[in-house]
């Protein structure tokens, strides 16, 4: 990584990138919200699409651990940048790590930053934590945001 490119990608580049991915995990919230039935997830391989799609970049090779982690990169840029401060959540929650039913480490470890997790967790405890935050996601008014 040279110091202007992050993961091969400019700093212009990630811009657009995180603020099509907040459209898009904005969006997904959205969808029937209050409706406790709806999964608003989505898979890193299917945002990933969406996201090259939208922006006309190429897509992260997940094949390899630098694409995986540049997704994860993305997907805390936008929590941090975007969703945090104006809601105390971290939208990132709606984005299922790849080959997993619930979020990557990226998203547990960025709760831990943020104060939401304090302490170690049991497997299940961490899907637990996922699941409710997931919910409260679904339910806040990202029209507010």
């Amino acid at each position: 990584m040279s110091g202007n490119a992050m993961y091969g990608r400019t700093e212009h580049e990630w811009q657009e990138l995180e603020q099509a991915g907040w459209d898009f995990l904005k969006a997904r919230a959205a969808e029937r919200r209050g409706d406790a039935m709806h999964d608003p997830t989505v898979s890193y391989s299917d945002a990933n699409e969406e996201l090259a799609a939208r922006t006309g970049q190429p897509a992260f090779d997940f094949g390899q651990q630098a694409g995986r982690a540049a997704m994860g990169y993305l997907l805390g840029r936008i929590s941090r940048n975007r969703s945090w401060p104006v809601s105390q959540l971290l939208i990132s929650a709606l984005v299922r790590y790849h080959g997993e039913a619930d979020a990557g480490p990226g998203f547990f470890n960025l709760a831990r930053e943020v104060g939401l997790i304090h302490g170690s967790m049991s497997d299940l405890e961490r899907l637990e934590f996922w699941l409710r935050h997931v919910r409260k996601v679904q339910a806040y008014d990202w029209d507010l945001a």
